[in-house]
């Protein structure tokens, strides 16, 4: 059965980048889907993140950059893969097409947002690293490569970091 016989649909924002809706009493947030990648470089043994701030950690007062695994949005005309394929190279410099394995996927927030993140392991090697990554445009990105022990000793408050990790 058709979501619109379900539920009545009420818009009450939309812009460029989500729209707001009320389905029968209930908020919706409609975004684009998303893609993550935990890349591992099998060679050194370091996995690849990346450290960038963001608004809302730091509207809940924590001022240092979340430790992430590389993810962003899918573009549009754009598959999962080759949207993590893309975000892995602009955000780590790495290629990660010769080994990319899908290994699910999962609604971060669920009970607002519809958004659906891709969730990707990538092994690459060090012939892989075509540039020191670190984003594109207005994106202030460091990357960070750390050992499975050091992971172990960081605070990880990335959601979708945490779902790769463990």
């Amino acid at each position: 059965m058709a979501l619109s016989n379900l539920m009545r649909k009420e818009n009450i924002f939309e812009n460029k980048y989500l729209s707001l809706d009320r389905y029968d009493g209930k908020h919706a947030v409609t975004v684009q889907d998303a893609v993550a990648v935990l890349v591992e470089n099998v060679e050194t043994g370091l996995f690849t993140f990346v450290k960038q701030k963001r608004i809302p950690p730091i509207l809940h007062g924590l001022s240092e950059p979340l430790l992430e695994i590389p993810a962003g949005k899918i573009d549009a005309g754009e598959t999962p893969r080759e949207a993590a394929n893309r975000e892995a190279f602009e955000e780590t410099g790495y290629n990660t097409e010769n080994f990319l394995n899908y290994l699910g996927k999962f609604f971060p927030s669920p009970g607002v947002w519809n958004e659906v993140v891709y969730l990707y392991y990538a092994k690459v090697y060090n012939k892989d690293k075509i540039s020191s990554g670190g984003g594109i445009d207005n994106e202030d990105i460091e990357v960070v490569e750390l050992s499975a022990r050091e992971i172990q000793n960081k605070e990880i408050l990335d959601g979708k970091t945490l779902v790769a990790l463990y």
